[in-house]
């Protein structure tokens, strides 16, 4: 099978907002025109993953100004085209695009605050395909977003090894990285509603 990703152009928006409202729930993801002007900007990047001519998935990414991370904000497979492995290899295709030289990071929904067991299983496979991945979740670092908790995953870049020396410096990457990032997204006004803050950072 042929794969290539290719960047999401400014015509197809509309009809990818439409994927977009569908795949997730509301809070997820930008007002239709803010994300449009994002893309434009460059402020966020868009792909597609293409197989065999097919568009099968696609997904929103943002990387922070030093260069060190991406944030990973949406990713999805067309619902036609889902248990097929095409989102295992839309994370192996963007490894390769930026883990050279950055991490990457994708926030998940906490389980344990599912209310039903079927949103718990979903949260918990979630996980599971990301750990799959390579992706290590970090349970250092207490994280929400427009009030919702969730946690942290990080895929590290190739240069990076971690262990119980390296975490320390890597929250405070981390945490760096977000608060550039969300800045970017959400402007000074929102800025708040994006709240993260390293556990046991002064060593209590």
């Amino acid at each position: 099978m042929a794969y290539d990703i290719r960047p999401i152009n400014l015509q197809e928006v509309r009809d990818l907002y439409i994927n977009i409202v569908n795949d997730f729930a509301p809070g997820e993801y930008p007002p239709y025109k803010v994300l449009y002007n994002q893309l434009e900007k460059d402020i966020q990047k868009g792909f597609v993953l293409v197989n065999d001519e097919k568009a099968v998935a696609y997904s929103i990414c943002t990387g922070d100004s030093t260069n060190s991370l991406v944030l990973i904000s949406l990713l999805a497979v067309y619902k036609e085209y889902r248990g097929k492995g095409f989102g295992s290899k839309f994370i192996e295709m963007l490894k390769n695009r930026y883990c050279g030289e950055r991490s990457i990071i994708v926030e998940v929904e906490k389980p344990e605050d599912a209310l039903e067991q079927k949103e718990r299983n979903i949260r918990e496979n979630r996980i599971k395909f990301y750990e799959k991945a390579g992706f290590i979740l970090l349970p250092d670092i207490e994280y929400s977003i427009w009030d919702i908790p969730m946690y942290l995953m990080i895929l590290p870049k190739e240069t990076l090894q971690i262990n119980t020396n390296s975490i320390s410096g890597l929250n405070e990457t981390i945490e760096k990285g977000m608060g550039d990032i969300y800045l970017k997204l959400l402007g000074e006004k929102f800025f708040h509603k994006m709240e993260l803050k390293i556990k046991n950072k002064s060593g209590l």
